[in-house]
């Protein structure tokens, strides 16, 4: 299995671990959520995802992957969790998030804080307030799904919750070693 997966199997199985069950379509938004406010504040997602804007939400393909159809993905160990009808529930406590930075769990821990008690059908309403889905609302109309630029993420909008506004001095130099991380990358 490699490092992206079994981080975000770390990340699902950490934000899970608060309530034992959790709907999943809240999960993966409170996973959306953690990555955004985390590529704004540090220039990286925690997940290292894909995401894909959707008529209900942004989805981070490898963290729904591996929620709603683990088996495809021929995992070398079993998973601390299982899909019970649209919840997803803890089988095994996992102690050791060895793969999640400490500044990475304050941010999951700061994303919980603030949206444990919305439903799934909350958080749906509130990302399609975020200008990173508007701006793709009328493609999903259209296609369905439409990968979403990561860099779409850093933008601030009007009717995003305050934790995301983060000063453009900040987001101007989290974009900046975001990009310059990019071409290192080649």
């Amino acid at each position: 299995m490699n490092n992206r997966t079994s981080k975000i199997i770390q990340v699902i199985s950490y934000l899970l671990q608060k309530e034992k069950r959790m709907n999943y379509m809240k999960l993966i938004k409170l996973v959306y959520f953690a990555d955004k406010l985390h590529l704004k504040k540090y220039w990286k997602t925690i997940t290292n995802d894909v995401y894909f804007a959707l008529p209900k939400w942004p989805l981070g393909s490898l963290t729904s992957d591996i929620i709603k159809s683990p088996e495809q993905l021929n995992l070398e160990w079993e998973l601390p969790f299982e899909k019970d009808w649209f919840d997803l529930k803890t089988k095994t406590r996992i102690t050791d998030f060895d793969r999640i930075s400490e500044l990475e769990r304050q941010d999951l821990d700061k994303i919980y804080d603030i949206f444990w008690w919305y439903s799934e059908w909350k958080l749906v309403e509130l990302t399609h307030n975020y200008k990173e889905w508007r701006d793709l609302e009328q493609k999903v109309n259209e296609y369905s799904r439409v990968e979403m630029p990561v860099e779409s993420f850093f933008q601030n909008s009007d009717n995003q919750d305050s934790i995301f506004n983060i000063s453009d001095e900040e987001v101007t130099v989290a974009k900046d070693l975001y990009y310059e991380s990019l071409e290192n990358e080649i």
